[in-house]
């Protein structure tokens, strides 16, 4: 309809409602263009205001994972300084009463860390991270993707010496029976058919070997650089949770 009457407008040469016309097409494209951009605009928000509230849920179960897991890594810590004492008592020393929560807590135990990244994997899967208008807290949350990868590293490295030193230590100079019913760590009954193992009165030789020692400092200078590790992925995880907060104080979004 509008072309038609711009037409008839130029044909009778009436310039001036030609002017109108064409102003009124403008006017109308760029009236378009400013709703499509707020309509787009508004999805966008609404869209970060979502990812910020997966993230801050993501963010907030990993700290409190890596705090349960530093405090088990530091527990076990203290398990191998002790076994490590009674690998060097005299012979004949009696048996101590704990060797079993410490054997299991020290040795056998594997604490795992398990971090969740499912929203940062969405975000960044999905080619949505521009979506995130905080380029500080992109970066942060592009660091940790980063920093768990080193902590990673540092799992493996105690995984493998488990398996490849200490399970076979175990298993050949160790009664698991005990072992599997205490609760080193919050880890007890393991396997519930097993009955309860005797004990020799005093401790094994094998207990008191340098091989046993070695073993044991082994295994605490590796958790040890493990826990500097997590030590510092567990700051970086409580930055990006300011981060995710500030911005959604920024939104106007109720904490």
């Amino acid at each position: 309809m509008i072309f038609r009457r711009i037409k008839a407008h130029v044909e009778s040469e009436n310039w001036f409602a030609v002017a109108i016309d064409f102003c009124i097409v403008v006017i109308g494209v760029f009236i378009g263009l400013q709703v499509a951009n707020w309509n787009a605009a508004r999805g966008d928000h609404a869209a970060e205001v979502r990812y910020l509230e997966a993230l801050l849920s993501d963010v907030s179960a990993s700290i409190t994972h890596l705090e349960d897991r530093l405090a088990d890594m530091e527990a076990q810590q203290v398990f191998r300084q002790k076994l490590y004492a009674y690998s060097r008592v005299p012979d004949g020393t009696p048996l101590p009463e704990d060797i079993d929560d410490l054997l299991q807590g020290g040795l056998f135990f594997i604490v795992r860390v398990d971090v969740s990244q499912n929203a940062f994997e969405t975000l960044t899967n999905s080619g949505q991270i521009s979506l995130i208008q905080d380029p500080n807290l992109v970066s942060a949350l592009q660091e940790l993707d980063t920093a768990i990868e080193g902590a990673n590293g540092w799992q493996e490295e105690i995984l493998l010496f488990t398996y490849d030193f200490s399970d076979h230590f175990m298993i050949e100079e160790t009664n698991m029976e005990p072992v599997s019913q205490v609760a080193a760590l919050g880890v007890g009954n393991l396997i519930e058919w097993i009955e309860d193992g005797e004990h020799p009165e005093t401790l094994s030789p094998a207990l008191r070997s340098r091989q046993f020692r070695n073993m044991l400092i082994y295994q605490a200078a590796i958790s040890s650089g493990r826990i500097i590790s997590t030590k510092a992925l567990l700051d970086q995880y409580r930055d990006a949770k300011a981060l995710i907060e500030n911005r959604q104080s920024i939104l106007g979004l109720a904490p």
